[in-house]
């Protein structure tokens, strides 16, 4: 019996550490993808941020439709811009959820 307990703890730790080793490889991927995102992501947020200033119009959609940018990558975009201070969020929101937040440029 004792035996046996011995060799499921040994298991059990060997079972551990193999996950700790996937989990710290699936981490650093992760992160080495987020920077490789990252980099690429300047250049066309620095230009949403150009047209948002320029047609004073800020939304997920209008993201999406004159940048050709996918959801998520227009919501982050969105998400830090108002975080950057260069949009600002209105009290509206429209009846519609699918449009979502109004957001007005910040002068």
């Amino acid at each position: 019996m004792a035996l046996n307990v011995l060799t499921h703890l040994e298991d059990h730790d060997a079972a551990r550490d193999s996950r700790a080793f996937y989990l710290s490889e699936y981490l650093s991927r992760a992160e080495r993808i987020h920077r490789e995102t990252a980099q690429f992501d300047r250049s066309r947020y620095r230009e949403a941020v150009r047209e948002v200033r320029r047609l004073r119009v800020a939304s997920v959609n209008f993201l999406r439709r004159h940048l050709n940018l996918d959801f998520p990558q227009a919501a982050h975009f969105i998400d830090r811009m108002e975080a950057d201070g260069i949009i600002r969020r209105t009290d509206y929101r429209s009846r519609d959820a699918r449009r979502g937040w109004r957001y007005e440029v910040a002068d």
